[in-house]
């Protein structure tokens, strides 16, 4: 099976939960893994750079799909 999820919904849930891309960019740099190169162990979302909506929604799909989008991709709809 599969969940639907239209970009209409993703802009809500960005803009009630703006923090939202700021974390998923910090998990696809590896910033809670200490392991890895990237590790930041004082890392919080108040520290982190700022995360345009266009750029978090490219993180959205990338992580709910396992594939980069581009912002300006005319994509409706993010399948998971």
């Amino acid at each position: 099976g599969s969940l639907v999820i239209k970009h209409g919904d993703v802009d809500a849930w960005l803009q009630t939960y703006p923090d939202t891309g700021k974390f998923l960019q910090a998990v696809l740099g590896h910033k809670f893994h200490p392991r890895l190169r990237g590790f930041e162990s004082n890392w919080t979302a108040r520290v982190a750079g700022e995360v345009t909506l266009d750029v978090a929604k490219c993180l959205v799909h990338e992580v709910l799909n396992g594939s980069p989008i581009h912002q300006d991709s005319g994509q409706n709809f993010v399948q998971i």
